[in-house]
């Protein structure tokens, strides 16, 4: 940890693989994400365990996602009520995706976000982007719609790498004063705003919570083609991080992100 000046204010060793992503916590705790030991899958970014530990780098609380179907990976971030959203990629089988109208001819990945309470390891809140995707080329199959005609939904067609990783979501910020969540898509080159007022249950859908969305994105922007926009431009280009200035500092409410292109 540096200050403003370069200067080096503390340093920590850990034993583990360090995953992606680290933060301290407004009560001056870490949570860090690092990578399991025996990791099916290992795209970019991979993790599968987040760790909470005190300034010394004592560990307070650990949770695993790692398994054949979906792992932790990128960020993890607590939110006010001492609970961590934890970014996860889920295998969706080729039969899954042949019902609903694209034939890749294997499995892929996509993103789910999971919060956890620490203090029972119960997951109280996911929200799933498989349940909130379109795709326009095959009318006979499940989830077809005109992009156009579902912008808060996400175009199914829009990646084919063979290896899976179809979205490569990259981080993850909490805005506590409008309960949403914006996760940054690498893939898409688009920041996703989530309604995190919803319950599970209606995140499932397209209705529900304050924005009454349900899991739908209340917002997107960085490429409006995604959604057959052809007016306004691209600007967002395999961005990473997230996050809006805080209160009490210059640009307070503004939007930051790191543009790759």
């Amino acid at each position: 940890m540096v200050n403003h000046e370069g200067e080096k204010l503390k340093e920590w060793a850990f034993e583990e693989r360090f995953g992606n992503d680290i933060e301290i916590t407004p009560s001056g705790d870490l949570l860090a994400c690092f990578k399991s030991s025996n990791p099916v899958i290992t795209f970019g970014g991979f993790g599968g365990v987040v760790s909470l530990m005190d300034y010394t780098g004592k560990e307070l609380w650990r949770y695993e996602v790692n398994t054949e179907n979906e792992i932790a990976h990128h960020d993890a971030t607590q939110l006010p009520n001492g609970h961590v959203m934890i970014m996860v990629w889920e295998r969706i089988t080729e039969l899954q995706l042949e019902t609903a109208g694209q034939f890749p001819g294997h499995d892929i990945f996509l993103e789910k976000l999971i919060e956890v309470n620490p203090q029972t390891n119960e997951i109280v809140w996911q929200w799933r982007s498989w349940d909130h995707m379109v795709q326009n080329t095959a009318a006979d199959n499940d989830l077809y719609g005109q992009l156009s005609d579902f912008p808060n939904k996400i175009d199914l067609n829009h990646s084919d790498l063979e290896n899976g990783d179809w979205m490569h979501a990259n981080g993850i910020f909490y805005d506590a004063a409008t309960d949403l969540i914006y996760m940054s898509v690498n893939f898409y080159s688009e920041v996703w705003v989530i309604d995190h007022s919803t319950s599970s249950e209606e995140a499932i859908t397209s209705q529900g919570g304050n924005y009454n969305r349900g899991g739908d994105l209340v917002y997107r922007f960085g490429n409006p083609s995604l959604f057959e926009n052809t007016i306004a431009p691209q600007f967002l280009f395999n961005n990473h991080h997230p996050s809006i200035v805080p209160d009490n500092y210059p640009g307070n409410g503004n939007f930051l992100i790191y543009n790759n292109g």
